[in-house]
C-alpha cells in the first residue's frame, strides 16, 4: 500500500512540473519535443573580416535559421581546420526561430595568404547533428611592422636630417621587425609615398622588397633618398611607409608616418 502511495505522489509531482513548465512558456515546452520524423535542421550564414593579422581576432556574426520541426539544443558555432578558433556561446533554437549569434574568431601564428575558413554548427536533437559547413575566405596578414624609422645625420644634424633647402636631398632609413614566434616572412615589401606631390621633390627607390625574417627578427637597415629641385615650394610634406605582403595587400599597422621640411633658398 505505501509503494503504491509512493509511486502515485511521484506520478502527480512529476505533472505537477510538466504543467507548471506549459503553464509558464507553453510555445517553448511544446517546440522541446522532439519530433524523429521531423527533428531539427539548422542553416546559418556568417559575417566575417575579409582580412586579419596573424595571432590577432575579429568579431563574426552568424544569423541562424531552424528549419525543421524539432528544438536544436546546445548549440555549438565549429571551424575546421588548424589556421581558426571560434568563440562563441552556446544557444538553443525553437523551430522556425532565427537568431543573430556573436562571436569572436582568432587567428593562429601562421604565415600569410589567403585561406579558407570552414564553419559548421554542432546540436542535440535525439543525438549529435551537424550542419552543413558555410566557407568563407579570410586574407591573414603577417604580424610585421616597421621600425627605427630616421633620418641621416650628420655634423650640423645630430637628431637627423629632417629639414633641407631647396635643390637638396637627405636620407630616410628604417627596419622591419618581425612579431612572429614560429614564421620565416619572404615577400615582405616597403613602399614608400608622398602624401602631397609638388614639382620636383622625388623619393627614390619608391620600393624597397624586405629580406626574409626569421621569428622576433629585426630586418637589415634599408635607405631611400628624399631630393627636391629649385621648384620645390617651401613647406612640410608627410611622407608615408607602408608595408605590403607579396600580393600586394597592405598590412594594417604596418606604417610610418614622418615629414621633410623644405626651405626657401
Amino acid at each position: 500500500m505505501a509503494g503504491r502511495l509512493a509511486v502515485g505522489l511521484a506520478i502527480l509531482l512529476l505533472a505537477a512540473v510538466l504543467a507548471a513548465t506549459f503553464y509558464l512558456n507553453p510555445l517553448d515546452f511544446l517546440h522541446k519535443t522532439y519530433n524523429p520524423s521531423n527533428p531539427a535542421k539548422l542553416s546559418f550564414e556568417v559575417k566575417c573580416p575579409e582580412r586579419l593579422k596573424a595571432g590577432g581576432s575579429g568579431e563574426i556574426v552568424l544569423k541562424v535559421s531552424n528549419l525543421g520541426g524539432s528544438t536544436a539544443e546546445n548549440v555549438e558555432v565549429l571551424v575546421e581546420g588548424s589556421v581558426f578558433k571560434v568563440e562563441a556561446p552556446s544557444f538553443n533554437i525553437n523551430p522556425g526561430e532565427v537568431k543573430e549569434v556573436k562571436g569572436k574568431i582568432s587567428v593562429l601564428d601562421v604565415d600569410y595568404g589567403d585561406y579558407q575558413a570552414r564553419f559548421r554548427l554542432k546540436y542535440a536533437c535525439g543525438g549529435e547533428r551537424y550542419s552543413q559547413a558555410v566557407k568563407k575566405r579570410i586574407y591573414v596578414l603577417p604580424r610585421v611592422e616597421v621600425r627605427d624609422v630616421g633620418w641621416k645625420t650628420d655634423l650640423f644634424n645630430l637628431f637627423g636630417k629632417s629639414g633641407v633647402k631647396r635643390g637638396d636631398s637627405t636620407t630616410l632609413h628604417f627596419r622591419v621587425k618581425s612579431l612572429s614566434e614560429k614564421v620565416i616572412y619572404g615577400g615582405i615589401k616597403a613602399k614608400i609615398s608622398l602624401e602631397l606631390k609638388p614639382e620636383g621633390l622625388t623619393i627614390s627607390p619608391c620600393e624597397v622588397e624586405i629580406e626574409r625574417i626569421g621569428p622576433k627578427g629585426l630586418s637589415s637597415e634599408y635607405s631611400v633618398t628624399v631630393a627636391t629641385s629649385s621648384e620645390t615650394p617651401p613647406g612640410q610634406y608627410p611622407i608615408r611607409i607602408q608595408l605590403y605582403t607579396a600580393d600586394d595587400v597592405p598590412v594594417e599597422g604596418a606604417e610610418a608616418l614622418v615629414k621633410l621640411t623644405v626651405s626657401p633658398d
